[in-house]
């Protein structure tokens, strides 16, 4: 019994470890995932629409139970065993949630969302996903590394990157565009939303009015307009806090 017992614990181990292995290969972060876009990996924007994880990304690593448990017998009440396992990526599935807010320390919120955004632009074809980026007249230093993402660029070789309130007014007005135009489109068709799927990062709720930014998260979503914003404490209506 006990030589069994000890093989069947190996055995689940060793199914656990897997498990981190198959999700760290599967969702490159961080390091990794700045390896592939720098020497152009053959993996680089490997997702497709038609994946079950398209537009599901990590946006950091966290020690999470293994799906895999252990079942003991003792007595009337059987127990599970799960594995913790240190350095899994934690996973959210835009595509399913819609918009998303990260709430608190500012610098720290910054950087999830940067480690969110590159994990879309590794995985992720620029053709399939834009970014948008509202930044506040201050912080565009903490943004530039958007500027070299092809998913940001625009036809005239400029960027979705605005940082001034005059940039920030004319590029909501461009994205208001966007969303009344495949809200209209919708009207005549029940299809999913087309391509491509566009990311709208806010760098903070009292960046745009009010009424813009409830528009943008509320009807956007079902366009494939899907929001990103960062703040402090607020979490507007319309996103998943």
């Amino acid at each position: 019994y006990e030589r069994d017992s000890a093989s069947a614990r190996a055995a689940f181990v060793e199914t656990a470890l897997e498990e981190r292995r198959r999700l760290r290969y599967e969702h490159p972060v961080g390091g990794t995932a700045n390896v592939f876009a720098m020497v152009r990996h053959r993996r680089l924007w490997e997702r497709r629409p038609g994946d079950e994880d398209f537009l599901s990304v990590p946006f950091g690593l966290a020690t999470r139970p293994s799906a895999a448990f252990l079942t003991e017998s003792s007595g009337d009440q059987p127990s599970k065993e799960h594995h913790d396992l240190w350095g899994m990526p934690v996973l959210v599935d835009l595509g399913a949630t819609g918009s998303v807010a990260v709430i608190g320390d500012r610098a720290r919120a910054r950087a999830v969302v940067r480690s969110l955004l590159m994990g879309v632009a590794v995985t992720h074809a620029p053709s399939e996903v834009k970014v948008w980026m509202f930044a506040a007249n201050d912080s565009e230093r903490e943004w530039s590394a958007l500027r070299w993402l092809p998913h940001a660029s625009q036809d005239d070789a400029t960027c979705r990157i605005a940082s001034t309130q005059s940039d920030r007014s004319n590029m909501m007005s461009a994205l208001r565009q966007t969303i009344d135009a495949r809200l209209e489109s919708k009207r005549s068709s029940s299809e999913a939303p087309p391509l491509p799927m566009h990311l709208v990062v806010v760098d903070g709720t009292s960046l745009l009015p009010s009424a813009d930014l409830s528009a943008m998260l509320v009807e956007g979503r079902s366009v494939g307009v899907i929001g990103i914003v960062v703040d402090t404490s607020v979490a507007p209506g319309g996103v998943m806090g």
